[in-house]
């Protein structure tokens, strides 16, 4: 467990850097482009929320499960990850989406290492070892 904690922490810290620096940036940039209006911000968060921050999860997720296989404890960190931009950022009603953040992690994690235990099979099968496939 210590060394899929000390493997993948530094993706898990990236993403919680992610989940809060990225809304904010683009919501100053909102606020900066349309003074009046007030709830631009607002929109470009939930945007973050719902739509980006997920497909980033999913991708961080397959780069993780190519790179160090099946680490399981990853998609704790990617949910936990979430929690210091819920209470900076937004509020206690955004602290549900962690569980989601979590399943998009699961999702690539077993995406990346599916696709690493299949290109391994290739090359053991191109290397000699094994039976060939195809």
């Amino acid at each position: 467990m210590l060394t899929q904690l000390r493997k993948t922490w530094p993706w898990a810290a990236g993403l919680a850097a992610f989940y809060t620096v990225v809304p904010s940036v683009w919501g100053a940039i909102a606020r900066w482009s349309a003074p009046e209006d007030t709830t631009a911000d607002k929109g470009v968060i939930f945007s973050c929320l719902v739509g980006l921050n997920p497909a980033v999860t999913l991708a961080v997720g397959a780069f993780v499960g190519y790179r160090h296989g099946f680490a399981w404890v990853f998609p704790a960190l990617a949910a936990a990850a979430l929690v210091p931009a819920v209470y900076l950022l937004l509020n206690d009603s955004a602290l549900p989406y962690a569980v989601i953040y979590g399943v998009f992690a699961l999702i690539g994690l077993l995406v990346g290492w599916g696709v690493r235990a299949l290109l391994n099979r290739r090359l053991r099968a191109v290397a000699g070892e094994g039976r060939p496939i195809g």
